[in-house]
């Protein structure tokens, strides 16, 4: 019985409503009838409704403003809805169209006319859902692929790090990663894309080598106008040396133990677009209780200044950082995206925020 499409009919009109239900309940159709716009928008929600008949002139609100309620709202915003009316005006099906109608019959209406129509966008409307189900499927397999390649700090408790990674898709696009180098040693990446103990000196080296490879890997198969950036940053604890580089990233942020803060800023080409980029590595000393953080410029972009520097957006997330410093690393976080996300409000971008304890 759940398999025979459900046609919901909109009409003020009794005699019109028995006819059309009448007319589909003959050749398998299940039906449900509401005489004005409010009621059948709430029948629309609570059924799983596959098309919906509508009248134009109705009490309470018109057909247009019926069609439009129900666009708008995600529950019922995937049904196709047909209209018919008496007003055969090319401006008024030109209308119920543009607002979001799939097709116009008009009044008084013929029997195979209203079956035909109906059976076919009842058969479009579920070719296309099936074809975004398995989309949906397929991007809720890359999704889990993903999740088992992205390190947890219970996975490395060594390397002292929290996450809070918010995907706006299935699949997001940020990136991170941690890697456990060797004893006291520790890569820490976070990326954007719109071994053994060695000595400082080679580290340097080493970093900027990574960055060029990894450019002339991804510039053959990255399509116009894509591109990466990312922000390493590499803590050797046993020598209390925090080095790190920017790909045309957010800078990350140091919140010391006792202290002022300070952004840890350094030039450096995106990934992708030259055929060879520079970057500058730098270097700083740390100390145990020093924290730096890592992110994404998803989540200085959620302070919704629509005119402000990146380099502001920055400084107020530092300034929250520091507010909170002598919190938990991973209550921190928390209170970061409370911050700038309250009360349940979304990100418009990938969001990566990594906090790092030295």
């Amino acid at each position: 019985m759940e398999d025979q499409p459900l046609v919901l009919i909109i009409d003020d009109s009794s005699v019109n409503v028995m006819m059309l239900s009448g007319i589909l309940k003959k050749e398998g159709f299940r039906t449900l009838s509401s005489s004005t716009g409010p009621e059948g928008r709430t029948l629309a929600q609570t059924n799983p409704v596959d098309l919906i008949l509508l009248d134009i002139v109705m009490p309470v609100e018109n057909g247009f403003e019926t069609c439009r309620f129900l666009k708008e709202d995600s529950l019922t915003a995937h049904i196709p809805v047909i209209f018919i009316s008496a007003l055969e005006d090319v401006e008024n099906k030109v209308k119920g169209l543009t607002i979001g109608g799939v097709d116009y019959i008009s009044k008084p209406f013929e029997k195979a006319e209203v079956l035909a129509r109906t059976r076919l966008h009842i058969r479009l409307n579920r070719a296309f859902r099936a074809v975004i189900k398995v989309q949906q499927d397929k991007l809720q397999l890359i999704k889990k692929a993903q999740e088992n390649l992205l390190v947890r700090s219970p996975d490395i408790p060594e390397a002292k790090f929290e996450i809070l990674y918010q995907p706006i898709h299935e699949a997001g696009g940020d990136y991170y990663d941690v890697l456990s180098i060797s004893p006291g040693i520790f890569g820490y990446f976070v990326g954007d894309i719109s071994g053994h103990d060695v000595g400082t000196s080679m580290v340097t080296s080493a970093l900027k080598i990574a960055i060029s490879i990894l450019n002339e890997l991804l510039c053959p198969i990255f399509n116009e106008g894509q591109y990466m950036t990312g922000f390493y940053a590499h803590l050797n604890r046993n020598k209390s040396m925090l080095t790190y580089l920017s790909a045309g990233h957010p800078p990350g942020i140091l919140i010391p133990k006792d202290g002022a803060p300070r952004i840890l800023a350094t030039m450096g080409d995106v990934v992708g677009i030259f055929p060879r980029i520079h970057v500058d590595v730098k270097e700083i000393i740390v100390v145990p209780g020093d924290r730096f953080y890592l992110f994404s410029d998803g989540l200085i972009e959620g302070f919704h200044l629509k005119k402000i520097q990146r380099s502001e957006g920055v400084n107020r997330l530092q300034a929250i950082l520091m507010e909170e410093r002598n919190k938990p690393l991973d209550e921190v976080l928390g209170i970061v995206k409370a911050r700038i996300f309250p009360k349940g409000s979304l990100s418009e971008d990938d969001i990566v925020l990594m906090g790092v304890e030295v």
